[in-house]
């Protein structure tokens, strides 16, 4: 398990951490302060996306199929 503080972009970050070397499967805790705000393996965070709705909130989203073969290096 990893504590993290939580950044902007928490699925990016996990994406950044495995792209490193941390295993996919190891616990990732997003921290405010010493408020857990968002806990998850690195795996889970890494396969989904921040958008913003329409409403101006964020949420979280699955990678398309085209955001997946970009990270899979398949497609530029």
């Amino acid at each position: 398990m990893i504590r993290l503080p939580i950044p902007d972009d928490c699925c990016g970050k996990a994406r950044e951490l495995i792209a490193g070397g941390l295993e996919p499967d190891t616990v990732l805790e997003f921290m405010r302060g010493d408020v857990m705000c968002l806990r998850g393996t690195a795996r889970a965070f890494a396969e989904r996306t921040l958008d913003v709705s329409h409403q101006g909130t964020p949420i979280h989203r699955r990678l398309r199929p085209r955001e997946r073969a970009v990270l899979a290096g398949l497609v530029r």
